[in-house]
């Protein structure tokens, strides 16, 4: 899931390097319902930080609600798994920025030019609290360092778990977190994204209804149903958004929350299901192992890879949005399996390594 999710942002921002609605321009014709879905990449971080409250949160509730180790041992194995792969990205990153034609006339600009104030605030994860910093140097790195944020927070949860439940731990994010979205969402500070915690706290609340016997009638709910209805009610709201979308997430977001936290939910209770032995094909969980690595370098590479190879191209932007997204991302997905190799894979644990699928 994670491999797919990094592949989609990625072509993600393809298709706004071709076509960047956000400057007021979109694809033409038929390609534009034919490439519409790549408009919504944003929601592949929402189901990243489900997704990633879901795997964190299994292992505390096999161990009964309890952090193994305790915080400071949680937050050691955390932050050598995320935070030196992020610093090598960050300096590749870096170089690239260096070769990057500015102005490109591309969404790229938007990241640049790279100021100290980026760089500082990069390097300590804290970018996403300034406006002028959230989309310095490599865009995708604010949701890196949010996540890493929403890690502090994760020992506090589990504790309100193992005394409440995972339920009502839930409710207390939600009774903190919502109250602060309103109070900066038109700040500079809107990119702390507190729904963001929410988001994070549902996914361990799929853990626990699968595993808690005390949350059996929420396991027992019809989640196929409600996965329907909110789907027709999520795509119902981005039709009627349109490119609009861009001013008005939450909404949609909480909403596609819901969807990834129900479908984890009956993925669990149904593990030998068709969808299940579809996501474990080898070439996806081969893909889904280098996925941070991807998500990390994809930005600057995709921007070199069109100033090198598809602005040059005297052709329509029909042809460099193909050779963008096809050759482009080949090329991507080759590289950040090397980078996965040098810089992500020295600092797994030894069960995450011996857990790495080979094609």
């Amino acid at each position: 899931m994670r491999g797919i999710a990094a592949v989609f942002v990625c072509l993600h921002h393809g298709w706004l390097t071709i076509w960047p609605e956000t400057e007021g321009v979109s694809a033409p014709g038929l390609w534009h319902p034919l490439t519409i879905c790549l408009r919504y990449g944003h929601f592949a971080v929402t189901f990243f930080i489900v997704l990633s409250g879901y795997v964190l949160a299994l292992q505390v509730v096999r161990f009964d609600n309890t952090l193994k180790g305790g915080p400071w041992e949680f937050y050691k194995r955390r932050a050598k798994r995320i935070i030196p792969p992020y610093w090598c990205a960050l300096v590749l990153s870096l170089i690239i920025d260096h070769f990057i034609r500015y102005p490109s006339h591309t969404i790229y600009d938007t990241l640049l030019p790279v100021t100290n104030k980026g760089i500082a605030t990069h390097a300590l994860m804290i970018h996403n609290v300034w406006s002028d910093t959230r989309q310095n140097i490599n865009a995708p790195m604010w949701s890196v360092a949010l996540e890493f944020q929403i890690y502090l927070t994760f020992p506090l949860m589990v504790w309100m778990a193992k005394r409440f439940g995972w339920l009502k731990c839930l409710g207390v994010v939600s009774l903190i977190a919502v109250p602060i979205y309103f109070a900066i969402r038109h700040s500079q500070y809107n990119y702390l994204m507190p729904m963001y915690y929410v988001f994070f706290a549902m996914g361990a609340v799929s853990v626990a209804a699968t595993n808690d016997s005390t949350l059996t009638r929420l396991r027992d709910l019809p989640w196929r149903a409600v996965i329907g209805v909110c789907s027709i009610a999520f795509l119902a709201l981005l039709w009627k958004l349109g490119a609009h979308i861009y001013g008005a997430y939450v909404v949609p977001e909480v909403i596609f929350a819901v969807i990834a936290a129900a479908m984890l939910l009956v993925l669990a209770k149904n593990s030998g299901g068709w969808f299940v032995r579809a996501l474990s094909w080898k070439p996806l969980r081969w893909l889904g192992a280098f996925s941070y690595s991807l998500y990390l370098i994809h930005v600057p590479v995709q921007q070199f890879i069109w100033q090198t190879i598809c602005d040059p191209l005297n052709t329509t932007p029909q042809v460099k949005f193909l050779v963008l997204e096809i050759v482009g991302t080949s090329i991507i997905v080759g590289m950040a399996f090397l980078f996965h190799v040098a810089f992500e894979k020295p600092f797994m644990s030894t069960r995450q390594k011996l857990a790495e699928p080979k094609l």
